[in-house]
């Protein structure tokens, strides 16, 4: 008799205590049984088979009668033992017979066979369970069961019917009495995954910077012309007392790790640059102009242009806080044209070999209005750090620094001055400086031969440069980058359809958030700003009551026309949309409130706008039903769906109606009147 017969669960080895895990051994037998298997021979392993054969046709003896089985020698019904399928695949191995020690003299005295033979075993029938969905278990909950045979008990156990036949493969129900099936349940329909957030699409993108350069210095002397009392003030914004006469100034144009110097590393000059095309759309750069090749660590990089302090070379003392800073940029067009890639292409992509490099009109005075693919020399500034207050304030875009003053010098050695259209400094009040802020075409200045000549451009203003504590460490406050470039001009209906992917050549391809996004933020939406004033209420049906819904106007807050394409900022909290093309046409002109979203008050560039698709489909259902200014709002339900409201309610209709009711008032005194009075006497009704 096998060690642990009364309970299956154990270890089969002799002595063994612990619970078997596989193959009936424990933990710490099951390694030396896969040793065993490694290192045994061909003929073990055929003598191994054979016993398990002839082991698995004899019956074995139940543990609960093993002493009169023993001495009357009298087989008894075989016994079946649910095992898991693991357990199962175990008992094709034989095993050395085991006899407990308190049967040990009952199994003498009927002359049993020596431990060191092998008895004979039977393999316990594999018991499949199904439970009523008609799957099968392939697990017991209660560990390995056993079940035994009783000639008196006529097959009835504990644990349900009990079936006495050759079939190994019949199914026996162990888990309920009733041996009833239910229909297998339905598939679950999972929802959908949800749709990834928009993205937009840059489809040119700015080239790799390149390394920084090595610190070094270069001192510059220039003269600047006096800054002249014009109508409105001086050439630089000022107020007349601030006139400046002429000033030779030095500063030095070097690069350092500080931040100091006139040169700017190739990864801020491509920082200025990707600003500019955000929040600058209509003018794309095509190449800058005025960057200059210097020395790093592998090799050659370039720098571009920044303002920063200069020292004036005179003893006058007014004249020592006059410019506090300047700039300077050269522009080299022959060297220019021979390292680029475009000059020999206009923006129609026409050959311009050997004249009108990047097809500009050199020497042309702008014209009122840009037509698609016109070139122009244009000059820029955006400061390199801007404080919370500026963020706020207006959008990332070109910004003189304060009292600029522009000249250019050509290669005869004549100096121009260039007013330029900026702040002006207040005169009530001289710290404030109020006005909009427009680029520089410095086109018309360049005649048609003068792309054969060096043209330098000098800059001073009145922007104190000075270190300031922010993330990361000290930097230089008031310090400008100056972009010198051949921009590309293109026009509100073009940049409309390059967004919107109807055209080719588009540095930009708008998102669309889809019809079931939107409907999610807008369940979302009007769970947040629902506020349950009963109790009962939020542990209802969890239906939706006739308050869940939004309403939206179809007009756009800017032409008060009909919404055509519905837009607005990723980062807006509102649901609300106005209308993409008119949002071009308005922020094409330079104002102070450029860029800013129409209801949030946040800035939105065309990189930040998404198309929404909830707003498309109610514009495409109501197309025809839509009066600007009569019936123009929608009222969208959370389950996503929508319905258009009744006529606007006007104040003049409100008003009128007031009027009439007074008039039908003073009739009705009038006739009381006239019926109470007797003779011809006068009444007079205050």
């Amino acid at each position: 008799i096998k060690h642990g017969a009364k309970n299956p669960n154990l270890c089969k080895v002799d002595g063994c205590a612990k619970l078997s895990i596989s193959k009936a051994l424990c933990v710490d037998h099951l390694p030396e049984l896969a040793n065993t298997k490694k290192h045994s021979s061909g003929d073990q392993a055929a003598n191994q088979s054979q016993a398990a054969t002839k082991a698995a046709a004899e019956p074995r003896l139940p543990a609960t009668n093993q002493s009169h089985a023993s001495s009357a020698n009298v087989s008894t019904e075989p016994q079946l033992v649910a095992k898991s399928p693991s357990q199962a695949s175990s008992e094709n191995m034989p095993a050395e017979p085991q006899m407990s020690a308190t049967n040990e003299s009952q199994a003498a005295s009927a002359k049993v066979p020596p431990l060191n033979h092998e008895l004979p075993s039977i393999k316990a029938p594999s018991l499949k369970r199904e439970s009523s969905n008609g799957l099968q278990a392939s697990k017991s909950t209660a560990g390995d069961m056993q079940v035994e045979t009783n000639p008196t008990s006529n097959g009835e156990g504990d644990g349900g019917d009990t079936h006495q036949n050759n079939n190994v493969d019949e199914l026996i129900d162990l888990t309920e009495d009733s041996p009833s099936k239910e229909a297998p349940p339905e598939p679950r329909i999972s929802s959908p995954p949800p749709s990834p957030p928009p993205t937009t699409i840059i489809r040119n993108p700015l080239p790799p910077t390149k390394p920084r350069p090595l610190p070094f210095s270069d001192f510059h002397r220039t003269l600047f012309c006096p800054d002249l009392v014009t109508e409105r003030g001086t050439i630089s914004g000022c107020v007349k007392n601030y006139s400046r006469p002429e000033m030779l100034v030095e500063f030095d144009r070097g690069y350092h790790l500080d931040g100091s110097g006139g040169s700017l590393d190739n990864a801020q000059c491509t920082d200025v640059q990707n600003r500019l095309n955000t929040w600058d759309p209509y003018w794309k750069i095509v190449q800058e102009l005025g960057s200059r090749d210097v020395s790093c660590e592998d090799g050659i990089t370039s720098v571009g242009t920044r303002t920063t302090a200069c020292l004036p070379v005179t003893t006058n003392p007014i004249a020592s806080t006059s410019i506090p800073s300047c700039a300077m940029v050269s522009i080299d067009f022959r060297q220019e044209i021979s390292k680029s890639t475009s000059a020999n292409r206009d923006g129609k992509g026409r050959s311009v070999q050997g004249f009108r490099p990047w097809g500009v009109r050199w020497g042309k005075a702008p014209p009122d209005s840009h037509q698609l693919g016109d070139r122009r020399l244009i000059m820029r500034c955006v400061p390199l750090h801007r404080t919370p207050k500026e963020e706020k304030k207006r959008a990332d875009m070109h910004l003189w620094p304060l009292g600029s003053f522009v000249q250019i010098k050509f290669a005869n050695g004549c100096d121009q001055v260039i007013p330029v259209i900026q702040r002006k400094q207040q005169s009530h009040d001289h710290s404030k400086w109020l006005g909009n802020c427009r680029p520089l075409d410095l086109t018309k200045y360049v005649t048609g031969s003068g792309t054969d000549y060096p043209l330098e451009i000098t800059i001073c203003t009145k922007e104190v440069i000075e270190g300031a504590l922010k993330r990361g460490g000290e930097v230089l406050m008031n310090s400008y980058a100056i972009n010198a470039a051949i921009c590309e001009y293109t026009p509100p209906d073009d940049l409309y359809n390059q967004l919107m992917g109807k055209a080719e050549g588009g540095e930009v391809l708008m998102p669309k958030l889809s019809l079931r996004s939107a409907k999610r933020m807008l369940k979302e939406c009007i769970v947040n700003n629902t506020i349950s004033l009963d109790s009962d209420e939020e542990e209802g049906d969890g239906k939706d009551s006739e308050s869940d819904f939004l309403t939206f106007s179809l007009l756009c807050h800017a032409s008060m026309t009909k919404i055509e394409t519905p837009v607005r900022g990723q980062l807006c909290t509102h649901l609300q949309c106005f209308d993409l093309r008119n949002y071009l046409y308005t922020n094409n002109v330079v104002s102070a409130g450029r860029w800013r979203c129409p209801y949030c008050e946040k800035f939105v560039s065309v990189r930040d706008l998404v198309h929404c698709g909830l707003f498309q489909a109610i514009l495409d259902d109501l197309d025809d039903k839509i009066v600007p200014g009569v019936r123009d709002n929608v009222c969208v339900k959370a389950d996503g769906t929508w319905q258009l409201l009744g006529e606007n309610k006007l104040r003049h209709k409100k008003s009128s109606s007031k009027a009439e009711a007074g008039a039908s008032a003073a009739v009705n005194i009038e006739e009381v009147i006239g019926s109470e009075s007797d003779g011809p006497e006068e009444i007079e009704v205050e």
